[in-house]
């Protein structure tokens, strides 16, 4: 029990966990730039050549070793801005949102922490 007016007035401790704090530092955008970093013209034109209908299919280049490894660095972006990254008219950036979201499966619900967000 608070004695004074200036103990009530305190804040508690932070509930957060530590990972939560950088899910907030990960943006959409550091995402898209990282999975551009590796693009490789040369391999897009190859990967697109296995699809019947790529149609206004965008492809970078990008091997899926490199996007599973973006999945585990990037797994904590928040739902809203994988969303976006499947609605993407790029190939990768659609890969990569299905390799984040199979890493927050696998993961739980306990650790990520905008697990129940998908609003």
């Amino acid at each position: 029990m608070p004695t004074s007016k200036r103990e009530s007035s305190k804040r508690e401790p932070s509930k957060r966990k530590p990972s939560e704090c950088k899910s907030e530092a990960i943006e959409y955008t550091k995402a898209v730039l990282a999975l551009h970093a590796h693009a490789d013209p040369r391999k897009a034109q190859v990967s697109r050549g296995y699809f019947k209908d790529a149609g206004e299919d965008v492809f970078l280049g990008v091997n899926v070793p490199t996007i599973r490894k973006l999945s585990r660095q990037f797994y904590l972006l928040p739902l809203a801005d994988v969303r976006k990254l499947m609605w993407s008219q790029v190939h990768e950036e659609r890969s990569l949102a299905h390799a984040i979201l199979r890493l927050k499966f696998e993961k739980g619900p306990d650790a990520v922490p905008s697990y129940r967000a998908l609003g």
